[in-house]
């Protein structure tokens, strides 16, 4: 790859809060009570579900925004 393409740093800040987000979803469902429970459980698994079209949103735009600029580089 090419060494002059910036990175968007914030962008790839919310992608990696969005995937860890998800990992503790995931995490959260294998590991809670399947009797009773809270509610913080449920909200836990629901917040990770919520950042999953975010996380493909935001890497498909930053794969297009690189590429995009790759080919005016090119050109």
């Amino acid at each position: 790859m090419a060494s002059n393409l910036e990175r968007n740093k914030q962008i790839d800040g919310i992608r990696g809060l969005g995937a860890l987000f998800i990992i503790f979803a995931h995490t959260v469902n294998a590991h809670r009570p399947s009797t009773g429970g809270s509610y913080f459980w449920e909200y836990c698994v629901e917040l990770g579900s919520m950042f999953v079209p975010l996380f493909f949103t935001l890497s498909g735009f930053l794969v297009y925004e690189s590429l995009s600029k790759l080919v005016k580089s090119a050109n």
